[in-house]
């Protein structure tokens, strides 16, 4: 995956946003990032209508956490994500693709990524990258905005 490259993540109301309509840094789930990998769309592998079947999906999907629709996306570039550090001076997340094909009841999206700690970081830390992470990733789009 190229450092260029941008990320989506689906922001789902009002399971990611606080009644004051900001967003909750839960939209970045720690389990996610200490665990099994935050899930992620290579934006600029997709084209607009893929990408919102991609929206379509997770909120579908979702829909059993309470989330009522997707409000957009949030976006991130990888360089930004890999340039976080952890208090060793290492590297704190990874960015890697991983392609979801051929799993059954989901569909196939070659644009999938992953991010995830880089070593063994503790829960205070992964807390403090979330809201790195609400940096990088900044406001929520619309999927007309991210093809534009």
């Amino acid at each position: 995956m190229e450092n260029s490259e941008r990320l989506a993540r689906v922001a789902l109301h009002p399971i990611h946003f606080k009644n004051s309509g900001a967003l909750k840094p839960g939209v970045f789930p720690i389990t996610q990032l200490m665990e099994g990998g935050l899930s992620l769309t290579r934006v600029d592998k997709i084209d607009r209508e893929e990408l919102e079947a991609v929206i379509a999906d997770i909120a579908k999907a979702a829909k059993a956490a309470k989330a009522k629709f997707a409000e957009g996306v949030l976006l991130g570039r990888v360089d930004a994500i890999r340039a976080l550090l952890d208090e060793s001076g290492g590297r704190a997340l990874c960015a890697t693709d991983d392609p979801v094909v051929g799993q059954v009841g989901l569909r196939d999206n070659e644009a999938h990524a992953l991010v995830l700690r880089s070593a063994d970081q503790a829960d205070p830390e992964i807390r403090a990258l979330r809201g790195e992470l609400l940096t990088i990733f900044g406001r929520v789009k619309k999927t007309a905005e991210v093809y534009v």
